[in-house]
């Protein structure tokens, strides 16, 4: 399972994860390239990628990524 967001230090979060299991590696590289492309596009300078996705919304993320994230 891969998830994404998950904070340490001042504020600890727990990442969210894909609600189903990839079936590959190459369906894994996928969604980790597409989930930086999303901090690429959105991510604001020293801003961690949690609090960029908390911005912009997880089902915006969700979309970029293409695959269902649950909570």
């Amino acid at each position: 399972l891969l998830s994404f967001g998950g904070l340490f230090g001042n504020r600890i979060a727990v990442g969210r994860r894909l609600e189903e299991a990839l079936p590959d590696m190459a369906s894994v590289l996928a969604a980790s390239d597409a989930a930086l492309d999303f901090f690429v596009k959105y991510g604001r300078t020293k801003e961690r990628f949690r609090n960029a996705i908390d911005r912009i919304g997880w089902d915006v993320f969700q979309k970029e990524i293409g695959k269902p994230v649950q909570p």
